[in-house]
């Protein structure tokens, strides 16, 4: 069993509420999207039937649509993937603390980080598959470990 595997499994059971035994038996992309779930109801008020039949990158789409409507103050419906930040009203500014809101967010995910060389993000949909990518590498390092 993982390290990544045992930290989802204590974030899910601690933080958000999943049953411990419950998490036992998760494998880790079902721990995630746990752990998902639970950041979009506690820290965004995200109503947990709005959820249903998510897979993880919608889910990481719910909570970057409301980081975006949080800090740009823009209408949900204007969020989508093929929306710029620039387009939503974003300048650089806007888009180091959307980025910090990005890495405190995901961060049950291995302290994600974003490097700078990867900070250069266009659309909501890139910030969605980045951030699909961090979490699919902090899987893999425990599948490598």
């Amino acid at each position: 069993m993982s390290q990544v595997t045992e930290h989802l499994r204590e974030v899910a059971a601690r933080d958000y509420g999943v049953d411990a035994t419950e998490a036992q038996a998760m494998s880790d992309d079902q721990l995630v999207d746990a752990v998902l779930r639970g950041i979009a109801t506690q820290k965004y008020d995200v109503q947990a039937s709005e959820l249903q039949g998510k897979d993880t990158k919608s889910l990481i789409e719910v909570l970057l649509t409301n980081m975006v409507v949080d800090l740009l103050k823009v209408d949900a419906a204007k969020v989508n993937t093929a929306a710029t930040f620039s387009d939503l009203g974003a300048d650089s500014l806007d888009m180091v603390e959307l980025l910090m809101s990005i890495e405190d967010t995901f961060e049950p995910f291995g302290g994600l980080k974003i490097a700078d060389e990867d900070a250069n993000i266009n659309t909501v949909g890139e910030a969605v598959d980045r951030i699909d990518g961090y979490i699919k590498t902090y899987l893999n390092q425990g599948a490598a470990s």
